[in-house]
């Protein structure tokens, strides 16, 4: 799975070229950010603490990822232990084992990060609204002016109840798919 930034946006880039959930990458970019390690050291030979027995050596899963100043880095993520996760940054010796696991956030199926959004509508500029029913068409116009009166004009013309019309703008303002 990777991803890139296009200014503001995050689009996701394997396994398939889509729009991606910011919110998700932001946090995983973050959670990046933030690690910190419980303990560091010289790998040894063999033993508990060799590259081999901490996962280091051959990592199931590698975490690259490149700063605002092009700088990539890799993360070879290891072993699983009851006190965190052993890792290697960018081929080192040094063995760390990490407070957080960022597997965690990052262990999902990729359309799990895709954006749900379905369309996104500036709902400000919305001047009239349709709503067909099985037994009948409710049709409500914005008036014209300052205050922007939201008015029924069909099935009857009367006033429109103005929350109920703020309510139904805010769901198709970004109409997600589930």
């Amino acid at each position: 799975v990777a991803f890139a930034k296009d200014g503001a946006k995050w689009n996701l880039t394997q396994p398939v070229t889509a729009p991606a959930e910011g919110w998700q990458i932001d946090a995983i970019a973050d959670a990046l950010k933030g690690l910190q390690y419980k303990e560091k050291f010289a790998p040894e030979a063999s033993g508990a603490k060799s590259a081999e027995a901490t996962g280091v050596k051959n990592p199931k899963n590698v975490v690259a990822f490149t700063d605002d100043t092009g700088k990539t880095y890799t993360l070879d993520l290891g072993k699983r232990t009851v006190g965190g996760i052993y890792a290697r940054l960018n081929g080192e010796p040094t063995i760390y084992l990490l407070e957080s696991d960022p597997l965690e956030k990052l262990d999902k199926d990729p359309s799990e990060f895709r954006s749900k959004t379905m369309a996104e509508t500036n709902t400000d500029k919305i001047l009239k609204l349709t709503v067909a029913l099985p037994d009948q068409t409710v049709e409500l116009t914005k008036q014209a002016g300052a205050d922007g009166q939201w008015m029924i004009t069909r099935p009857i013309a009367a006033r429109a109840n103005q929350t109920v019309v703020t309510d139904i703008l805010n769901e198709l303002r970004t109409v997600h798919a589930v």
